[in-house]
């Protein structure tokens, strides 16, 4: 079987992209494999089927969203929260070779300065093809690429290893991601393979995460099923500094947001 591919002309934007065989079973990354190892242990059977079909599942839906995505992400509860500032801030950060996953539609794309300093390369990551095909579209709009220092890749940030090496990136970036992603703890296993190990390398992350204010953690704990199902699988009550530190990152610095329920954090591989 080959796995499905995104590819844009020079003309449109730069995508890398993978298109070999994929044996069936490959769809499962080695990391699924443990969980579903984990699953069998608790008596709930996780089979290569039921894992390629959920994320199938989830391609297609963020495939169907994507030309409204940004009234979503980007809409005026967005806007009235200040998420666009904080992107600001956070993505002022980034430097060197860029990856960013779960690029979505590109809303980062106009925060991030290019040039000696700052950003060299920037690869955008998701598994959504009409997602990259949004973030594509933005990209072309404000001019980037022209020198062709953007690409976008599809990929499944729990595994990229089909299209992206160890030790591959200065900076990593996610925001508002990790909190709809199945396996959050994987995608930071994955990301500290494919950052360079080194003082510089940061991994910068602005995303909802469970507040350390009790009751209003509790109320996210007791809310968090009918948040998840109104909100594109978002869990607004992942532990994001407790997952890092479980999956290899140090903190560098953290900074909370909205009572605590929306965290900006740089950090580093533990090394």
């Amino acid at each position: 079987m080959v796995r499905r591919c995104i590819a844009f002309t020079r003309t449109n934007m730069f995508v890398g992209v993978y298109c070999g065989p994929q044996p069936r079973e490959r769809c499962v990354s080695r990391r699924a494999v443990v969980s579903a190892a984990a699953a069998v242990a608790v008596g709930t059977v996780l089979g290569p089927e039921t894992v390629c079909a959920r994320r199938a599942n989830t391609q297609a839906e963020y495939d169907d969203a994507s030309t409204k995505y940004d009234a979503l992400d980007d809409g005026p509860a967005a806007q009235a929260l200040q998420f666009p500032q904080m992107r600001a801030v956070l993505l002022a950060r980034a430097k060197g070779r860029v990856l960013e996953l779960g690029v979505g539609t590109g809303l980062n794309l106009p925060y991030y300065a290019f040039g000696t300093g700052h950003v060299t390369n920037l690869t955008g990551a998701d598994l959504s093809q009409g997602m990259l095909a949004q973030a594509a579209m933005r990209a072309r709009a404000l001019g980037l690429n022209a020198d062709g220092k953007v690409e976008f890749v599809q990929a499944d940030a729990t595994d990229m290893s089909p299209v992206i090496g160890s030790n591959s990136f200065d900076t990593i970036v996610e925001t508002f991601a990790l909190c709809v992603m199945s396996d959050p703890g994987a995608v930071l296993r994955e990301a500290h393979r494919i950052i360079r190990k080194s003082d510089d390398s940061r991994l910068l992350i602005l995303d909802h995460t469970r507040s350390s204010w009790p009751l209003l953690g509790t109320y996210q704990d007791i809310t968090e099923p009918a948040v998840t199902r109104l909100s594109k699988q978002c869990r607004w009550n992942l532990r994001i500094p407790d997952l890092l530190r479980e999956n290899g990152w140090s903190i560098v610095a953290i900074q909370s947001a909205l009572a605590g329920t929306v965290v900006t954090i740089e950090a580093r591989p533990s090394l």
